[in-house]
């Protein structure tokens, strides 16, 4: 498990030129995560809603396939009491289809604080492995190459990777 988790985030640092510290908000761009409960079974599904929000001044224009996955654009940290990274048993590894980048009704113009979101169903016991306090957070970037894409205001994968608000809950036996 532990090597998985170094593949994967060697492939993160890799994929993001270095630059993983994810900011908060970049100033244009937040992503928004809340859960279904604070409180579950270790047996239970965590229902996640996620949003991309413009905060910015200006249009801005995203990927809408939300796919899950280094290579989709959407990633989740799972942290313990400590805020030691736990790493998930089960990892995501959603795809970026040529063909959906060739499509350009798959970029999405968010106006001044429109958002685009997703809800995410998933087995508790394949964020964590046993009973506990825990936070979770998304990270986004776009996995849409600039240069792939000729739209105007892409949130491309040359700006950093932004972080969502943390959301806190407990597992319970």
């Amino acid at each position: 498990m532990e090597m998985c988790l170094l593949l994967a985030w060697g492939f993160l640092c890799a994929f993001s030129g270095g630059d993983v510290d994810p900011v908060e908000t970049s100033g244009e761009l937040q992503v928004i995560v809340e859960a279904n409960k604070s409180m579950y079974p270790l047996e239970d599904d965590i229902v996640l809603n996620v949003k991309l929000k413009n905060v910015g001044s200006e249009d801005i224009v995203v990927f809408g396939r939300l796919v899950w996955g280094v290579s989709g654009g959407f990633g989740i940290i799972t942290r313990d009491a400590y805020g030691e990274v736990v790493a998930a048993r089960v990892l995501d590894s959603g795809r970026l289809l040529p063909s959906w980048v060739e499509d350009e009704r798959n970029f999405v113009t968010l106006h001044r604080g429109h958002f685009l979101g997703s809800t995410r169903r998933l087995k508790v016991s394949d964020l964590v492995g046993s009973p506990g306090r825990y936070r979770l957070s998304v990270i986004y970037r776009c996995p849409v190459p600039s240069s792939y894409a000729d739209v105007p205001n892409l949130w491309g994968p040359d700006q950093p990777f932004v972080k969502s608000n943390d959301i806190e809950f407990m597992v319970v036996e």
